[in-house]
C-alpha cells in the first residue's frame, strides 16, 4: 500500500487500504461486524476513492497508520492499536471532508 500511495496509485491504493481493514475486521472473529461494515464502505467508498488522489504534504498519505497498527499488534499492544485504527480513520475522514470542502467553502 504504501508503494501504491507514494507512486500515487489511487485505485490500487484503495483496493489494498480496503483489503487491510478487511482483514482487521475478520480477525475480530464476528460473524455480524463484517457485513455492517461492508455496508458502510460501500457508502464512503466513493468519497475514498476521491481522498485518494489528494495529497496532505503534513501527514503523508495514511499507509504509516497501517504500519503503526501492525507493530502495535505485534507487540500485543491494544491501547497502540486503538490509537492507530482512530488516528488512520480520523485522517481518512478529514482528507475526505477537505476533498469535499475545500478551505474557505461552507460544509
Amino acid at each position: 500500500e504504501k508503494a501504491a500511495d507514494e507512486a500515487a496509485q489511487a485505485e490500487l491504493s484503495v483496493a489494498q487500504n480496503q483489503a487491510f481493514h478487511f482483514h482487521l475486521y475478520r480477525l475480530s472473529g464476528s460473524t455480524v461486524l463484517p457485513p455492517i461494515i461492508e455496508g458502510m464502505w460501500l457508502q464512503i467508498g466513493p468519497y475514498i476513492r476521491k481522498s485518494a488522489e489528494f495529497f496532505d504534504a503534513r501527514e503523508g498519505r495514511g499507509a504509516e497508520f497501517h504500519v503503526e497498527i501492525m507493530a502495535a499488534m505485534q507487540r500485543r499492544d491494544g491501547t497502540k492499536v486503538r490509537q492507530a485504527i482512530e488516528a488512520d480513520i480520523n485522517r481518512s475522514f478529514d482528507v475526505a471532508r477537505d476533498v469535499m470542502f475545500p478551505a474557505g467553502q461552507a460544509a
